[in-house]
């Protein structure tokens, strides 16, 4: 693969992983319209990682906390702040993971349906559903302001929300193997739906980001053991740390840009980028029928 089509590809990555807008969409219309096909999975595990160290990094104090939250549930506590915190990321990730898990093991993950069509279908109807969600957060904000002046607050926190909750939103979640539905843009719908305010359902959507990136990393790891092309992969090294550092340096920006403006921006320019683009696909797919 050419460097053009790897730094392309790593932006993408990097831009789009943590941002309600889809990455598997957009890699996926970059490999229809303007790449060569789909690319190697030792790419594709490193321009994963990139992300993956890129939000270790940024969110390096809260996974301190959840290691010691790890260590407070083995000694038995169990309802410390951050024990709860990571009850629920780890009930919110698991059904996506266990069903990742069972279509790789079938053989088909490749392939599930990517097509443009699909592709503009989802970014639409979830953006909307995403606009809906952040529309009542404007308006529980606005309650909120009057609440302060009697002395009490609405807005819940990560901790808050019951574990069956949280096992709702990890089977909303797997609709994100849909490319368009946005795996970011799902957690935070439903977590703005319940009443977390944007950060806070921002940050649930980065802390179970996570697990994600370890699995299907892992799964690609997997899947390229088995194929024990040798070969190709000594020749896909180089490209491979292309991308990865790319892929580090772009998430690190846009997560920074993200978490840093998101409670003042909202969701708006996302749902309406999003639906721009799934009218764009569907205005391109007709006019190449």
């Amino acid at each position: 693969m050419i460097n053009s089509e790897i730094i392309a590809l790593a932006i993408i990555q990097g831009i789009t992983e943590f941002l309600p807008i889809s990455s598997s969409a957009h890699a996926a219309l970059f490999s229809h319209f303007f790449g060569q096909g789909s690319h190697s999975i030792a790419l594709d595990i490193a321009l994963h990682c990139g992300s993956m160290l890129a939000l270790l990094i940024f969110f390096y104090k809260e996974w301190l906390d959840l290691a010691a939250a790890a260590k407070d549930m083995i000694q038995g506590k169990s309802s410390t702040k951050r024990a709860k915190i990571l009850t629920r990321i780890t009930i919110a990730t698991t059904p996506l993971m266990i069903l990742a898990a069972v279509i790789a093991q079938a053989g088909l993950l490749e392939n599930l349906p990517r097509n443009p069509s699909l592709i503009a279908t989802t970014s639409i109807v979830f953006a909307l559903l995403l606009l809906a969600a952040d529309t009542k957060d404007k308006d529980k904000d606005k309650d909120k302001d009057k609440d302060k002046d009697k002395g009490k607050g609405t807005q819940k926190s990560i901790e808050n929300i019951p574990p069956l909750a949280m096992l709702g939103l990890g089977v909303v979640q797997c609709l994100a193997l849909m490319p368009g539905a946005s795996r970011a843009g799902l957690v935070m719908t439903i977590a703005l739906l319940y009443g977390l305010g944007r950060k806070q359902a921002a940050r649930l959507a980065l802390l179970t980001a996570m697990p994600v990136l370890i699995g299907a990393s892992s799964l690609g790891i997997a899947s390229m053991l088995i194929d024990g092309d040798s070969a190709q992969q000594a020749d896909a090294i180089k490209e491979s740390l292309l991308a990865a550092s790319l892929s580090f340096i772009v998430s690190i920006i846009a997560l920074y840009l993200f978490m840093r403006s998101i409670k003042r921006i909202g969701l708006m320019p996302f749902v309406t980028y999003r639906i721009i683009l799934g009218l764009a696909i569907i205005i391109v797919v007709a006019l190449n029928a």
